[in-house]
């Protein structure tokens, strides 16, 4: 593991623990694997997830949306400081869009699930 696997992994652990173990482990073959079957899998997992586990990992992944919103490397973030598993595009220019992508994807889900138990829920209460 080189030394920016390693910083972009403690970052994960540090900023966002709650999504970094949610990603690392539950999902982590899911997030950039077919996007067909992403949602179901992903609400599959909430499922076994308690209410307050989950605000915390919508809430971290509001953040890292924010924190990623203008930067490129998400895709090796998520590879590296989620541990997620999944190929490339084959070329470089959707890269970043695809894994940004993934997580806005992740985060409606999250939060959709977290306002059917809490309808006037926001990711800064």
């Amino acid at each position: 593991m080189s030394r920016l696997e390693r910083e972009r992994w403690a970052l994960g652990q540090e900023r966002w623990p709650n999504l970094q173990i949610f990603l690392s482990q539950d999902v982590y073959d899911a997030v950039l694997g077919d996007p067909k079957e992403f949602p179901g899998k992903i609400r599959e997992k909430l499922s076994a997830i308690e209410l307050s586990n989950q605000l915390d990992i919508t809430r971290e992944c509001w953040d890292f949306l924010a924190h990623f919103k203008d930067r490129y490397d998400d895709w090796s973030f998520l590879r590296d400081g989620f541990g997620v598993s999944g190929k490339p595009p084959s070329d470089n220019r959707g890269k970043g869009q695809m894994a940004l992508s993934r997580m806005t994807n992740l985060y409606g889900i999250l939060a959709e699930g977290i306002r059917a138990e809490l309808p006037n829920w926001k990711p800064t209460s």
